[in-house]
């Protein structure tokens, strides 16, 4: 037939809908034709249209549905399903696919399985028995065991037994089926299997604690009993009931299967089908809802479901079926392990998580008496937790009858003539297609089909390759060995790509092996990507559905227009429906065009797409089409051959562990064998040898036309079929060689005829040769035909099974269901681990050939399998030995028997392997517990709603669970935590309760990896308070300090809390805590010039000479800074935005300064509670102090636990109130704990930042009324009506002042200052924007709230630079009318107020001749303001008055708007309000000679007041507080009537003002506070002073992008003590206090704050003094927080009471401790090495030794020296005194390495990230290495004194030799070596220790006479 109808018939069995084509019911299959009936039930009895319907994973549809239809069954029936409208079909298809995530609102996905009543087996319910058997203890197992086995013997000898006699009446058989009876173990159609694994109750007979049940033989039959010893066996009954299979099990029904011949009654199926109902309802928890019947309601519901069961929305039973409908899984099994297999890497506990809970849902449901099915992966429900949920798989309790038989047999003829037969299994697909059978196009959708890929899913639709570049019609081939996207973007781009993300990678280094790789060196992104799809579709799919996924605005001609365009634009494989669907190309949009056919086809799309179609089977096609199959399927996806190929596709190698239900297939990892069309160099007659018989055969075509398509043509006749003997390999090889024809009729070549017999000529005889055409190879066709057989056998996992067919009733008894579950678990476990080689296998595979293909893998790959389930695989499988009947029939529908007894144990139930005693599946010993907790997370309540009380409780489970859970098993467990910690309901007491015992399991590497990113990302969330204020409590935030680490605190979440002062909420660092980007309105301010021009002024400080002493001022007490740090119960809410950044201020990504560090808790609040209570009396009392770490936060807990279960609710203003009372008092403490220098870099910075948001956008510019709230002045010396902006910047100012009390006066000048004048400072763009307005408005709050702390000395040497670089240019912003405020006139009347305010302040404080002489440019300029207008001169009467503003601007260039502010800003009001305090201040002559229009100002305030007092008697004068002097008085005036703080007397005459002419915003007087124009800072003794104040001056100048460490010999602190050479420094995480060994053999604590000028002393706050001898080594126990020091003898104590925990003696007198090295938390060993060169690990929680591993290797190694374990506590590097190091596995002791580092003895090793590690020895050397390459990274040699101590800095070693000479070197070798020598002033003695304070940067250096020096 011609091409378009041999198309039209292979297109037969295929419907159109819309854009896709899916596959019509007629060609499902074997296994989907069955799902038919139940298709028609949902359609005809649920009222769900067919089009809203899709045929899912396994026996279930898939239907979208209404969200309230699905939650209203359980209710009772609503009726029909409601249809979906303005959906069209494609795009319902599309919804229904597993990939979509987006659903529409109020529709939902849910799952349909259905069971024919009458097809159901018959059932007897469940009788009450004794409880299950307890398998928990040793005691209680071993009796079950014991039992069991006894019991299953007697059934097997009963069974023999019944047997022998069915034998000896074997010579009068009475049916065809007793004579089929072979074999005891062999079921018969009149005998039931036997079932070793559910031993089974007598029903008669239940079971009582006095008499042990009966048990059943199960081998009865319908006649009487078979003779039996009654002495011997067990009492047989016709009746059996299964047992319990479990701990947890009670007795189950049973199912009888019937007799032959015999049809059950009405009772007993009524009675079989109500116990399955019932059974079906209990364990899915769910009520019987009658669809036809609307009376009654649904039935009652029953109790809870087990969690691990997929719950169900409703059973429904109709006159026909029972429907279960559930909600449709995102995820299954099956989805990880093929598509995210990293999900399940890493550790072997997730799967074993995974399989306990699969058979934790097995128990339940054979508690029930219900068989789970035939499991497959995609039976089991995951979550991105891992928890998993088992769907139950009805279809398995239905069998096949007659007369399904008869309509399958009906139906079969019908696919056959609509070609719709195509090879299931893949072996037979590639032999087919290899041979010709089957065409190009069939093979490619059978591959298709076998990946996985569905039809009309856009995220996974079936892929077919570019073919042509449609030049022409026969030419224009596209070269199939490379992938399309390949040759679209070219090899230089994918090289670039490949080359890039290997660069970045690289970079990465360590950091990416701990999370998610961000770089993964890849080729290609994708084969097939949605938005192509949709772009193919673009013709036939719904405009709104285009306009979603490719692009929101509808472009038509943005789509390619015609099929060249199409093909030559995408990257992207090519879509069936070109081959196939003629439809696809005509448009259903009437602004889009037709697609173009190409010019040579003229005939419309149905001929071109049958072109297309022959093009695809040609023979050039076919030729390559196995390359394009490599790079699509094959093994050109993964290794050398995917680099090399240019082939590496992201989804396989990012190891993403995200779960996705569509990906990358790989099926095959062997080259795939070529299509047997015959060479292109083959002639039509291949030449003939005389006398040789030319044997022609009617052999398949070789054209490429198969049987598909062409009537009549004939198979090819040598078949190879694997192994096959010599005669059919002979044959296959003559029908190999003899395909070389023309591949297509297109080619216009003639086919191959008969060959012609030619004789040899005369010459060619007697020579012997044999001409053959060039590049002839004869062993071509042996060769392919050894591809074949290669590919076959190694390539594919699968054959046909080989399992006998069943004989017996088609309906199943219960027990082999039971059976069945195990064994269908067992093939499960290994396709777990065999899913990649098994993916040729199909979906659609049943269990006999999921069973025969995974024991194939068993028996020869079993160690694929992990080796805690390799045990498992054999006993479930029986893979030991051979299997009891396995030549016979097995049970149906089981596959085998299992042994009565199997290794010991009975045969494998869930209950058995769920033991903890049981052997089979060693379950770590947690598993239960975290399996509570687990059911805990996903099933809340239980009566407590999802809230404090529920995070309580899972908080007393998880406590537990810590005690005992391993690693791996934190692994688990996190994902749980996380997603409470995502949750608005939960994530305030998620942190609360959960951080700490998580962080403390988790070590602070583990933490910063898992909870720091949650943590930012709850306190970033907004709009939820109640219980917010904890996570700013100080317990709270000194938990994130220690658990966290410092350095990743102070940059990753202490931002987040200094947000919550300025009421405000959202990310800190895209608001601008750290830097950020400047409102989109302007330039940005951080800019350079702008940075440049703060750091113009003299007061920036960034360099003060050593011998410079700060200036003097009056100071508090040291120990009242340290109460005020203390915070109360108290807390503080609100986030803030502050993206304006400082002239110190860093880049975006400057905030962050990774440098690991740890906390001690306690210390720093027991120095603050002990000072306070030794040296202030009346301070504020301190919070209370727990003497453990833990003891504290537990303690608050209960605390807060009690209190709220009987406290009120607070409402919104008090909870907010709290929190930033709270918030407020926390950062005060943090003040204090940190230091200065950590203070002003983390603290202070970020304040001032925050400042700038309190003023940002037009609501924060608004006054508030002054009578609504009793507000304070803030940062004006008036009370007048503050904006809101005001009452937002108070808490933010309250803390700078603070921290200026604490540290002193330079803070306010050295710090605070130039961020002023950055604020100020002018910009390059005439334009402000709204983050330049909110500047200069808190620049100047900023200004008048430093004014007043400031000493008069202090404010006379700054007053010029406050003048130029503060005052005149804010006044030229005010008074320009060149641009325009953002927030309006507003904006500009406030800053005008708060200019004036601040002008006020300084010539108050100045008195009168002050002002005179520098505040008279000031003056002049803020009043010339009022000579910009016109009009205003006119409204004055003084038009004639000069501008002397601004000569070089012209009226031209004037901003409307700003004209309009300037009008609206500089009234008459604005006169009168200015004018007259000045007057008052420096006299009418004075302000005369100063100002240039002195009287237009004049007549303005004259003019107001006339207006304001003509309208006295008329209307009420303008609002006013209070009343009063327009000046308040700063103290007792003196008799010259003096006023300000210092000499200066107030001239002139005073106006008085009445109540009713004081305008609304006048400063008034009244109530002022006392100094409210001048403030002493109090005294400190902290206070930065003398070498500290030189010290923090230069770190305040540096920015926090650099971070290296610069010695500059400033001694800071010294600390006396020791009485003898001080031998080890060891700072704690906190570097608030550090530990110190000694000669004097004692170890002491001393505190790391700061005091006086350096040249105090400091004494230790705590000293050890139980050893005996000198202690040489002192180390913190992180995850203890304990201390562990040694003097020979290791002594454990506490680091807060200093009280000995634990004395570890010598192990052997002989050979003394020479190291001792503590493992990074969260691990809590202890490393010992002794003399005889043995590792000891020792557990300080318990006596005795952990384990300890020898290192004799080589007898010359010497003495352990030193140890240096990794970050990651993996490794550890022992230095011996020979000069080796041996590198060492600290889990399994394996040596990793051993070198020869140096020549002599190691002095001492340090270990960073990257597994580098550094060495010092006594040649001089320092070395750096890096753990897996032989040479050193780095190599130092220090010319004269070997480097005895050295400390890592980040990428930098500081190291002192026993010269006092201190070296700085690089690990990467970026920075020279910079070297100085000790000064005898700042160190005395000899060098002997040192440690480094990275967070702070400071030096610990100790010295023999037992002095310790801190220097900077």
């Amino acid at each position: 037939p011609p091409a378009s109808q041999r198309l039209s018939q292979t297109q037969k069995g295929w419907r159109t809908v819309g854009c896709l084509d899916i596959v019509h019911p007629a060609a499902w299959g074997p296994g989907r034709r069955r799902m038919e009936w139940l298709v028609s039930g949902a359609e005809r009895e649920l009222g769900i249209e067919r089009r809203q319907l899709a045929l899912g994973e396994g026996r279930q549809l898939v239907a979208l549905v209404p969200a309230r239809w699905a939650g209203s069954l359980q209710q009772g029936w609503p009726g029909p399903c409601p249809r979906p409208e303005g959906l069209s079909t494609a795009e319902l298809y599309a919804l229904l696919q597993r990939s979509a995530y987006k659903l529409p609102a109020g529709w939902t996905r849910v799952s349909i399985q259905g069971v024919r009543k009458r097809r159901l087996s018959r059932w007897q319910p469940p009788e009450a028995g004794a409880g299950p058997p307890d398998l928990d203890s040793l005691c209680g197992f071993m009796s079950h065991v014991a039992e069991q086995n006894f019991r299953n013997l007697w059934r097997e000898a009963h069974a023999h037994c019944a047997a022998a006699g069915r034998g000896q009446n074997k010579a009068t058989p009475t049916s065809s089926a007793q004579s089929q009876s072979t074999s005891h173990a062999t079921p018969t159609s009149q005998t039931p299997p036997t079932s070793y694994g559910t031993p089974t109750y007598s029903s008669q007979t239940p079971p009582t604690s006095q008499a042990p049940p009966t048990f059943t033989s199960q081998l009865t039959t319908p006649g009487p009993a078979p003779p039996a010893n009654p002495n011997l066996a067990p009492p047989t009954s016709t009746s059996h009931c299964t047992s319990t299979p479990s701990s947890h099990a009670t007795p189950t029904a049973t199912f009888f299967p019937p007799t032959p011949g015999a049809l059950p009654t009405h009772t007993s199926r009524a009675a079989s089908l109500d116990a399955f109902k019932a059974s079906l309802s209990r364990a899915l928890g769910c009520s019987l809802v009658r669809v036809e019947a609307h009376e009654g309601g649904p039935s009652p519901a029953p109790g809870p479901i087990h969690p691990n069961l997929l719950p169900a929305h409703a059973l429904l039973e109709t006159t026909e079926a029972l429907y279960l409908v559930q909600p449709l899984p995102c995820y299954t099994l099956r989805d990880a392990v093929i598509f995210s297999p990293a999900k399940l890497a890493g550790s072997h506990a997730k799967v074993l998580f995974v399989l306990y809970q699969a058979l934790q849902a097995l128990r339940a449901c054979h508690r029930e008496g219900l068989a789970v099915g035939g499991l497959t992966l995609a039976h089991l429900a995951l979550d991105e937790k891992l928890f998993t949920q088992v769907r139950l798989n009805l279809g398995d309790y239905e069998g096949d009858d007659d007369e399904e038989e008869e309509e399958q047999q009906q139906q079969q003829p019908e696919e056959e003539e609509a070609g719709a037969l195509e090879p299931r299994d893949l072996r037979e697909l590639v032999t087919g297609w290899v041979q010709g059978r089957v065409s190009n196009f069939t093979y490619l959708m059978g591959v298709n089909r076998l990946a996985g890929r569905r039809p009309g899913d856009p995220n996974y639709h079936p892929v077919l390759p570019w073919v042509v570049d449609f030049s022409s019609p026969h030419g224009g081939f596209r070269d199939l060995r490379k992938s399309k996207f390949r040759l679209t973007k070219g090899d230089k781009q994918l090289d670039f790509t490949y080359q890039m993300a290997r660069e970045a990678l690289w970079a990465e280094g360590g950091a990416a092996a701990g999370g998610p790789r961000v770089h993964v060196p890849h080729h290609i992104p994708d084969v097939l990507s949605d938005i192509t799809y949709y772009v193919y579709t673009a013709r036939r799919a719904p405009r709104a559905l285009l306009c979603r996924h490719v692009r929101a605005q509808w472009e038509p001609h943005e789509y390619p227009g015609s099929v060249e365009r199409m093909a030559a634009w995408t990257p992207d494989e090519c879509i069936p429906e070109y081959y196939s669907q003629p439809a696809l190309f005509q448009s259903l949009h009437p602004d889009m065009a037709d697609l173009q056919l190409p010019a040579w086809c003229t005939h419309g799309p149905a001929a071109f797409v049958a072109a297309h179609r022959r093009l695809l089977e040609s023979r050039e096609v076919s030729q390559e089409l196995h390359h394009w199959l490599d790079l699509t399927f094959g093994y050109r996806l993964s290794g050398r051959e995917a680099v090399r190929a240019k082939n590496i596709c992201l989804p396989l190698v990012d190891a993403h562990t995200h779960l996705t239900c569509y990906g990358v297939v790989q099926l095959f990892d062997q080259p795939h064998p070529q299509r047997m069309v015959g060479p292109a160099w083959a002639l039509a007659e291949p030449p003939a040898l005389t006398g040789r018989p030319q044997a022609w055969r009617g052999q398949g075509r070789a054209d490429g036309a198969t049987p598909e398509e062409e009537e009549g043509a004939q198979a090819p006749v040598g078949e190879e079929e694997g192994a096959g003997d010599l005669e059919e390999g002979t044959e296959a090889l003559d029908s190999l060689s003899a395909l070389d024809g023309p591949s297509a009729p297109s080619l216009d070549v003639p086919p191959a005829g008969p060959p012609q017999s030619k004789a040899w000529g005369p010459g060619e005889k007697e020579e012997g040769t044999v001409h053959l055409p060039e590049g002839f190879n004869p062993l071509q066709a042996l060769e392919e035909l050894e591809k074949l057989s290669n590919f076959l056998t190694r390539g594919l996992q699968s054959s046909p099974p080989d399992l006998p067919a069943w004989d017996g009733p088609r309906i199943p008894s219960l027990s082999c269901l039971l059976q069945r579950d195990m064994q269908s678990f067992g093939v499960l476990v290994a396709e777990t681990f065999f899913a990649q080689r098994l993916r040729p296998l199909g979906l659609e595979a049943s269990l006999p050939e999921r069973f025969q293909a995974v024991c194939r893998l068993a028996q020869c790959r079993l160690r694929e399998v992990a080796e805690p389930l390799q045990q498992a695989v054999l006993t479930l499988l029986h893979l030991q030995e051979e299997r009891p009947g396995a030549s016979t029939q097995p049970p149906h529908p089981a596959l085998f028997h299992y042994p009565a007894v199997v290794a010991g144990l009975p045969p494998p139930s869930p209950g058995l392997l769920l033991s903890p005693c049981c052997p089979i599946i060693p379950f770590p010993a947690y598993f239960p517990r975290l399996h509570r907790l687990a059911c805990s997370f996903s099933a809340p309540g239980h009566g407590l709603p999802l809230g404090r009380e529920f995070v309580f409780s899972l908080w007393q489970q998880l406590d537990r669970l810590l005690e005992v859970v391993e690693p791996e098993g934190l692994e688990i467990l996190l994902p749980f935590v996380l997603e409470l910690l995502s949750a608005d309901c939960t994530a305030v007491y998620s942190a609360w309760y959960l951080f700490e015992p998580m962080a403390r399991a988790l070590g602070p590497r583990g933490a910063q990896r898992c909870l720091l990113s949650p943590l930012a990302g709850v306190y970033e969330r907004p709009g939820y308070l109640t219980g917010r204020f904890y996570l700013y409590t100080d317990c709270f935030v000194l938990q994130l300090m220690v658990r966290l680490g410092l350095q990743p605190f102070l940059t990753s979440l202490l931002p987040h809390i200094l947000q919550v002062l300025t009421g405000q909420e959202g990310d800190a660092e895209a608001q601008g805590l750290g830097g950020g980007p400047e409102d989109e309105t302007g330039p940005s301010y951080g800019s350079r010039d702008g940075k440049e021009a703060a750091d113009s002024g003299s007061y920036n400080g960034c360099e003060l000479s050593e011998g410079e002493e700060p200036q003097g001022g009056i100071f508090g007490d040291e120990q009242e800074a340290a109460g005020q740090a203390r915070p109360s119960d108290g807390s503080s809410n609100g986030e803030a935005s502050g993206e304006e950044q400082g002239p110190d201020s860093e880049t975006k990504d400057g905030m962050c300064l990774p440098s690991p560090g740890g906390q001690d808790l306690g210390l720093a609040e027991e120095e603050e509670e002990e000072e306070e209570s030794a040296e202030e009396e009346g301070a504020e009392q301190a919070a209370p102090l727990c003497t453990t770490p833990e003891g504290r936060l537990c303690e608050v807990l209960r605390e807060s636990a009690e209190q709220e279960l009987e406290e009120e609710e607070l409402t919104e203003g008090k909870e907010q109130k709290i929190l930033l009372d709270t918030a407020c008092k926390t950062v005060k403490w943090l003040s204090a704990k940190l230091g200065p220098t950590l203070c002003s870099r983390h603290i202070v910075r970020n304040l001032l930042r925050l400042l700038v948001t309190c003023y940002f956008g037009p609501e924060k510019q608004q006054f508030v009324l002054n009578g609504e709230e009793d507000v304070p002045c803030v940062g004006s010396i008036y009370k007048h009506r503050p904006v809101l902006g005001d009452l937002v910047a108070q808490p933010v100012l309250e803390c700078l002042v603070y921290v200026a009390q604490l540290y002193g006066e330079p803070l306010l000048t050295y710090q605070c200052l130039p961020y002023v004048a950055y604020l100020v400072a002018p910009s390059n763009s005439r334009r402000l924007n709204s983050r330049k307005e909110a500047s200069l408005l808190a620049a100047m709050v900023l200004m008048q709230k430093i004014i007043v702390y400031l000493s008069d000395t202090t404010l006379m040497d700054i007053l010029p630079k406050v003048n130029q670089d503060l005052l005149l240019p804010v006044l030229e912003v005010l008074t320009s009318p060149l641009a325009s405020f953002p927030g309006g006139a507003q904006a500009r009347s406030v800053l005008g107020v708060k200019t004036l305010s601040l002008i006020a302040l300084v010539c108050l404080r100045i008195g009168q001749e002050m002002v005179v002489q520098h505040m008279s440019e000031t003056l002049r300029r803020f009043f010339e303001g009022f000579s910009i207008m016109p009009e205003q001169r006119e409204k004055a009467g003084a038009s004639d008055t000069p501008w002397t503003g601004t000569p070089e601007t012209d009226a031209a260039d004037w901003d409307p708007a700003a004209v309009e502010e300037l009008d609206e800003v500089f009234s008459l009001e604005m006169a009168f309000s200015a004018y007259i305090p000045f007057n008052c201040l420096i006299g009418d002559t004075t302000i005369r000679r100063l100002l240039r229009n002195h009287e237009l100002v004049w007549g303005m305030a004259a003019r107001y007041q006339e207006e304001v007092s003509g309208r006295g008697a008329e209307s009420p004068p303008p609002p006013s507080p209070d009343t009063g002097d327009p000046w308040p008085r700063a103290g007792p005036r003196g008799e010259d009537g003096a006023s300000g703080t210092f000499g200066s007397a107030m001239v002139g005459n005073r106006i008085e003002i009445g109540p009713g002419a004081r305008p609304a915003w006048l400063p008034l007087s009244g109530d002022q506070e006392p100094g409210s124009l001048k403030q002493e800072l109090g005294r400190s003794g902290r206070c930065l002073d003398g070498n500290w104040l030189a010290h923090w001056r230069y770190e305040v100048g540096r920015g926090q992008q650099d971070g290296r460490f610069h010695f500059h010999q400033i001694r800071l602190q010294t600390f006396t003590g020791h009485t003898g050479t001080v031998r080890t420094l060891a700072p704690l995480p906190s570097e608030d206090f550090f530990l110190s060994t000694g000669r004097d053999r004692t170890v002491r604590l001393w505190p790391l704050y700061n005091q006086g000028d350096g040249t105090g002393t400091v004494e230790p706050r705590l000293t050890y003094a139980h050893h005996r001898r000198p202690v040489y080594c002192a180390q913190q126990l992180g995850a203890l927080q304990q201390v562990a020091s040694c003097d020979g003898t290791v002594h454990i104590w506490d680091q807060f009471t200093g009280k000995p925990i634990r004395i570890f003696d010598c192990f052997d007198s002989r050979n003394p401790i020479t190291a001792v090295a503590a493992m990074p938390a969260p691990h809590c060993s202890l490393l010992v090495g002794t003399s005889d060169s043995v590792l000891h690990f020792i557990d300080p929680r318990k006596p005795g030794l952990q384990h300890e591993f020898r290192l004799g290797i080589n007898a010359s190694a010497g003495l352990i020296r030193c140890m240096a374990i990794s970050p990651s506590g993996r490794s550890v590097a022992v230095g011996f005194s020979s000069g080796f190091i041996y590198l060492l596995d600290t889990r399994t002791g394996l040596i990793l390495k051993v070198w020869p580092a140096h020549e002599s003895d190691i002095l001492q090793l340090k270990s960073t990230e990257g597994n580098v590690l550094v060495s010092s020895s006594t040649d001089h050397s320092l070395t750096v290495w890096k753990e897996s390459e032989p040479k050193p990274l780095q190599h130092y040699k220090s010319p004269s004194d070997p480097v005895h101590a050295f400390d890592l800095h980040g990428h930098e070693v500081v190291a002192g030799t026993v010269a006092n000479r201190i070296g700085i070197y690089s690990l990467d070798g970026s920075v020279p070596v910079a070297t100085s020598k000790l000064s005898w002033e700042n160190f005395r003695g000899v060098l002997t220790s040192l440690a480094m304070l990275p967070a702070k940067r400071l030096l610990l250096l100790g010295s023999d006479n037992g002095m310790i020096r801190l220097l900077a």
